[in-house]
């Protein structure tokens, strides 16, 4: 199995036509709008995405740990003799490190990378070769790519209802902790929850002292993190099954936090048999223009 270190600066869509073959591709760039919307690492198999995973970011160091999954996950899928496209290793130590684990961890007979980068002399662990590329294309040009593809995923998306009480949500702080009811919770916000030491608020004024000291006291809380309904709105998610399978994929609505349902656009065929709702960090308007990203867990 040979891992493609993804450089910034070049671009490995040539050399795939002409060395790939039969073999399966699994693809780990995040970035990638060459074989549908970005923002998920894929397994290729006969020219078709057979399996997918939603990172929710066009950036690997955004949320490492549904990268990092993923890749385990499609490159258990995929065949012995499969080549690997990593996720574009930039001059970022976490990054690095990442890519030093992969090699590590996931067991590549052999690392290419292109020739002239940086990255030819880091501490592969196993054979390393050079490989002459073309140059990337401009970044106006990978986003415009990009934006043709989230239109193409928006025009193929259905709406769905989903009821927040009967279904698990996953990359958001949102649905981690347990909901709390009654005075003073309901004073604070549309949805209370408590994980570990914060109280997390959904709701559309600041609370007043007194109540968010008396609502800290009772839940044996620190630190009360207040967001708005409309942080959710826009941000590319997908669906996932009770297998642990990424089978829709689309952007939130909007979340009714007093209705308890959340409006889903969604590739997925309705009514769809949603186990958990994963959401990324990447907001996409009706345009497919991408409007920016939400830090890590800040909703």
């Amino acid at each position: 199995m040979q891992l493609l270190i993804s450089d910034p600066q070049w671009t490995w869509r040539e050399w795939l036509k002409g060395e790939l073959g039969g073999r399966d591709l699994v693809c780990l760039d995040v970035s990638d709008a060459d074989h549908g919307p970005s923002g998920r690492v894929f397994l290729m198999r006969d020219g078709k995405v057979r399996a997918w995973r939603l990172v929710g970011s066009v950036h690997a160091g955004r949320n490492p740990v549904d990268l990092l999954a993923g890749a385990a996950q499609m490159v258990g899928l995929a065949g012995e003799d499969a080549v690997v496209v990593s996720f574009e290793v930039r001059q970022a130590p976490a990054l690095r490190q990442m890519a030093l684990s992969l090699v590590e961890s996931l067991g590549f007979s052999r690392v290419l990378v292109p020739q002239g980068s940086q990255f030819l002399h880091e501490p592969w662990l196993v054979e390393t070769e050079s490989v002459a590329l073309d140059p990337t294309l401009p970044d106006s040009a990978l986003i415009a790519q990009r934006r043709a593809r989230w239109l193409e995923m928006l025009e193929m998306c259905v709406e769905h209802e989903l009821e927040l009480d009967h279904v698990g949500i996953e990359g958001v702080r949102l649905g981690s902790g347990q909901r709390l009811h009654g005075s003073p919770f309901d004073a604070l916000g549309a949805h209370v929850e408590l994980y570990g030491q914060t109280l997390l608020v959904v709701g559309d004024h600041v609370p007043d002292d007194a109540t968010a000291s008396e609502a800290l006291n009772l839940a044996h809380a620190s630190r009360l993190h207040l967001v708005s309904p409309h942080s959710y709105d826009n941000l590319v998610c997908s669906f996932v099954r009770g297998t642990g399978e990424d089978f829709g994929i689309g952007v939130v609505r909007e979340i009714d936090f007093v209705e308890r349902r959340a409006v889903v656009l969604n590739t997925a065929v309705a009514p769809a048999p949603v186990r958990t709702l994963r959401i990324g960090s990447l907001r996409i308007d009706s345009t497919g223009k991408e409007t920016g990203e939400t830090k890590p867990w800040a909703v």
